[in-house]
């Protein structure tokens, strides 16, 4: 489609609903499998993408990488709405993290179209010199807020009280607070009574999550990256190697291991049995402490490695 892309979770996106007080049911059901694609990890520029929709309805609303207007922010809008109703805030993650992820893709090589996005959400547009993006420190400290730690100061390019990003970098600060923001604003929505969940969807969020199958006497470190996943949030590598060596060590099964990374908003089933198969095969060992410690994933506990925790009583 040509002309500037529409993203759908801008406010600026707002003036192709404007007014409309019911969605139409036909609607409901793009939206619906909108949000089944957001469980699937597919949007429209994945490869499987055109496989994957069809047989479903929201293939009517597809033209190549891109989802038809208005219907693509109506269909939006009522996968949002069913979210907000369920009020499970995997999902929130899961769908935020895919709508998200497909714009990021979309306008990887188009600085204009970022820097658009950048400012919609912040309020500031970034500068440019000698290839990197600049922003006021002051200003990516407010971003970076709730981000983790990867993205403390300590870990950044700054000069006369300016950061500076590479593309990667700053694409990548564009995705991770996109979804947070777009996963508060979802959660925060008035939604319609006419509203219905559509049973797999209830089933997906009545489905065991990662407290169910930790036993309670993990160590902290563990405990807090499984939290983490189970609050929709998106864990670093050095946190799913944690839980996945430890899990392992304890003798658990890669179905039971998987399903400890079911929240996180890019699970996907086949890559994560992949990665524990491969795990498994080069025979990791359980990180240390000083890793952990130097990976930012340690809360804080007495043990001296994460196999010897012992719980208090």
């Amino acid at each position: 489609m040509p002309g500037i892309m529409v993203i759908h979770w801008l406010p600026e996106a707002a003036e192709n609903v404007r007014d409309i007080y019911d969605i139409p049911q036909e609607v409901l059901v793009y939206g619906t499998d909108r949000l089944r694609a957001a469980l699937d990890g597919m949007h429209p520029a994945t490869k499987r993408y055109r496989a994957w929709c069809q047989d479903k309805q929201i293939a009517r609303i597809t033209h190549g990488n891109r989802y038809i207007e208005p219907a693509g922010t109506m269909s939006f809008l009522a996968a949002a709405m069913i979210i907000r109703k369920v009020g499970d805030i995997r999902l929130a993650g899961k769908f935020a993290y895919n709508e998200v992820t497909y714009t990021s893709y979309m306008l990887h090589d188009d600085d204009a179209g970022l820097n658009r996005v950048f400012s919609a959400m912040f309020g500031v547009t970034p500068d440019k010199a000698d290839g990197l993006y600049t922003i006021p420190i002051s200003r990516y400290l407010h971003l970076a807020a709730g981000l983790g730690a990867s993205w403390g100061l300590i870990n950044q390019i700054c000069h006369t009280g300016l950061i500076y990003l590479n593309k990667s970098s700053y694409i990548r600060l564009i995705r991770d607070s996109a979804v947070l923001y777009l996963k508060n604003r979802i959660m925060k929505m008035q939604t319609l009574p006419s509203i219905c969940i559509p049973d797999d969807i209830q089933e997906w969020c009545a489905a065991h999550v990662a407290q169910d199958y930790t036993t309670g006497d993990e160590p902290p470190c563990v405990t807090e990256c499984c939290m983490i996943m189970n609050r929709g949030e998106n864990l670093t590598h050095a946190g799913r190697l944690l839980v996945a060596t430890y899990m392992i060590h304890a003798g658990a099964d890669d179905d039971t291991i998987s399903t400890l990374f079911v929240g996180a908003p890019d699970y996907n089933k086949t890559i994560t049995s992949n990665q524990l198969r491969q795990i498994r095969s080069r025979g990791y060992d359980v990180p240390g402490c000083r890793w952990i410690q130097r990976n930012n994933i340690c809360p804080g506990c007495n043990a001296s490695h994460p196999t010897r925790y012992k719980k208090s009583t």
